[in-house]
């Protein structure tokens, strides 16, 4: 009845409300073993009930809150340990919305507030609340997500470390809570602005750090959250769309960042990535798992290029630029799966306006055995787009072996089998041919020193299956031969201004493009300033460390060695990994040092690169 009372009178009922909260009524546990309900509950039922009605911050005096916390915070915390002692006709949720929305209301005055923030229990009766919510049937699904209802959520906070327990033990383990937030994506699609405020909360949340991370992948957040903004468009009114999509791709995004980052890509292409923000996509291209995946949409995302509406859009060149990147990949991922057929259906022009067809209506390159056209014309406009310089990199990387080479800097041994070959047993990042190479490099060679360093970057990284490393390494051996006359220039170049100096090549991955920009930069002489320098962490002290012993590994091979750096995106994050090319011929690098030391005119300079490019020098990763 107290909501038919006019708002300026219902402050008078409290002193009833405090006389049925009285914490002395209380039943003891022998009480509770009569056979009669002591009626002291079901007075504070009710009472807690009217409190919920009248603690609206128009309503309610604020300095009455820290009193009625004290009376109401043992009735709750008694009816949350007995709940089975409630009234018979009362319903389990609206007694803990009750609960939840009373306390919420407390919280808004600081004394009280900070009062709660020392009692353990408040976020457990908030989480219990959340949960219960989660359950209703999906006809009153609406009705209950009110945000009217839900309020209360604002006060679970999450970052809190005994907050975060509390959650975590109510809901009863890490793996539970992370399933009641993916349970709370999938049930609570925004269908009215009211509902968008207990859609949003789920924000919150997934921004705590730590191990609950691993733990709401295992749930599938990821392919929830996709799915939950797919549903966006169809569901409210445009106008609270952008909020909601900016919130929540950067939540995106930061799960996609979580190492190792290609595997939930992998889930949320399956999930419908490319309808929410196909631009995530670009800089996981360079993974096999994620091309594959990425196959069937090929079509898709051609299609919608050529849109002339969509082409003058605001995504029209990133969206092109994707169509190109993944035409590309595509091919690649055809030759480095060359024992394994790979059945095309589209040409494999991003520019062809044919559509899906039969693979008996194609015809193949027949130098590299791994482009499919539909017409002599396809082929013709393919090949002065830039497949003229790719074929013969994607020939070789379809007849490459898998080869090694020896990391002892005296070895004899030419590049051989991988087979012939035995890593580090602590670092597992160096091979050798043979225990006695081993030995040598572990006394004189340095290995003693970098050994932990490495060790320690493998460890820190994401771990990356043998055929994602052997992917990268042939992508780079790839990208290596299509602008070898580029790099070679660029690294006579730097031996001209830094004659002597080391140096490395970077292939950087994280452009708009997806392509690769290939720059070279001078390795650190010391790794000391980096190290005493607060701002940069372990990971890029370590590669320091690795860049500089690579460095003189190289100088000291004297030329069969290059040392490159490749740079991937994963969503929000960077990563860098250093690789070493061996060559069992020093004829490229003895050829650029001269050319450094001759200053030749542009011209001349660009005819002699040439002509070292076309050295046919081996190498390996």
């Amino acid at each position: 009845m107290l909501w038919q009372m006019p708002r300026a009178q219902l402050p008078l009922v409290l002193p009833a409300l405090f006389e049925n909260l009285d914490p002395r009524l209380i039943p003891t546990l022998a009480e509770l073993d009569t056979a009669t309900r002591p009626q002291s509950i079901q007075r504070a039922v009710m009472a807690i009930d009217g409190l919920a009605c009248i603690t609206g911050p128009a309503t309610f005096p604020g300095d009455a809150s820290l009193q009625v916390f004290h009376c109401l915070w043992p009735w709750v915390e008694f009816l949350h340990l007995h709940p089975s002692y409630l009234p018979g006709t009362t319903d389990l949720l609206k007694a803990y919305l009750s609960y939840s929305s009373v306390l919420g209301h407390l919280q808004r005055h600081g004394p009280t507030a900070q009062m709660m923030s020392k009692q353990g229990g408040v976020q457990a009766i908030y989480t219990r609340t959340w949960i219960l919510m989660l359950d209703v049937p999906e006809e009153q699904r609406e009705e209950t997500c009110a945000e009217g209802n839900c309020k209360f959520l604002l006060h679970l906070n999450p970052t809190h470390p005994d907050n975060f327990r509390e959650m975590v033990e109510e809901a009863g383990g890490m793996g539970s809570l992370a399933a009641i937030v993916v349970k709370h994506l999938s049930r609570s699609v925004p269908r009215s602005p009211p509902t968008v405020f207990f859609f949003s909360f789920a924000s919150n949340i997934l921004e705590h750090e730590g191990p609950f991370h691993s733990a709401l992948q295992s749930a599938g957040i990821v392919t929830a959250l996709i799915k939950a903004l797919l549903s966006l468009a169809n569901s409210i009114s445009h106008s609270l769309i952008p909020g909601l999509r900016t919130g929540f791709l950067l939540v995106i995004r930061h799960e996609l960042g979580t190492a190792p980052g290609y595997l939930w890509m992998v889930e949320a292409l399956d999930a419908g990535l490319l309808h929410v923000s196909p631009m995530l996509l670009l800089g996981a291209l360079i993974y096999p798992s994620v091309i594959v995946r990425s196959e069937p949409w090929f079509g898709y995302v051609r299609e919608l290029a050529r849109d002339p509406a969509f082409r003058r859009s605001s995504l029209g060149p990133k969206w092109r630029a994707l169509v190109l990147i993944l035409a590309e990949r595509r091919i690649f991922l055809r030759a480095f799966d060359s024992h394994v057929h790979r059945a095309s259906k589209l040409c494999d022009i991003p520019r062809c306006e044919t559509s899906i067809t039969t693979e008996r209506e194609f015809m193949r390159c027949s130098s590299c055995q791994v482009v499919y056209y539909c017409s002599a014309a396809c082929q013709n406009m393919h090949w002065k787009a830039g497949h003229r310089s790719q074929c013969a990199p994607l020939r070789a990387t379809r007849t490459r072996v898998s080869l090694k080479s020896c990391d002892n800097i005296e070895c004899e041994k030419e590049i051989g089998p991988k087979d012939e070959f035995a890593r580090c047993s602590s670092c597992h990042s160096v091979c050798y041919c043979s225990t006695a190479c081993q030995t040598m490099d572990w006394r004189t060679g340095g290995h003693r020193e970098i050994c932990d360093t490495h060790r320690s970057t493998r460890l820190r990284e994401p771990p990356l299956s043998p055929r994602e490393r052997a992917f990268l390494c042939a992508l780079l051996r790839y990208e290596y031969s299509v602008a070898k006359t580029k790099i070679l220039t660029q690294q006579i170049e730097y031996m001209t201004l830094m004659p002597g100096a080391a140096f490395y090549t970077q292939f950087d991955y994280t452009s708009d493009s997806g392509n690769a920009t290939i720059t070279v930069h001078p390795i650190p002489h010391s790794a000391q300033n980096i190290s005493q320098d607060h701002r940069h962490g372990p990971q890029e002290r370590d590669l320091v460390l690795l860049l500089k012993d690579a460095g003189l590994r190289a100088s000291r091979s004297g030329g069969k060695m290059e040392v490159h750096l490749l740079v991937v995106s994963e969503s929000l994050n960077t990563r860098k990994r250093m690789l070493v090319m061996h060559s069992p011929s020093a004829d490229v690098q003895t050829a650029q040092r001269r050319l450094a030391a001759e200053y030749l005119p542009r011209e001349s300079l660009a005819r002699e690169v040439q002509t070292v490019a076309n050295l046919n020098v081996l190498s390996v990763y």
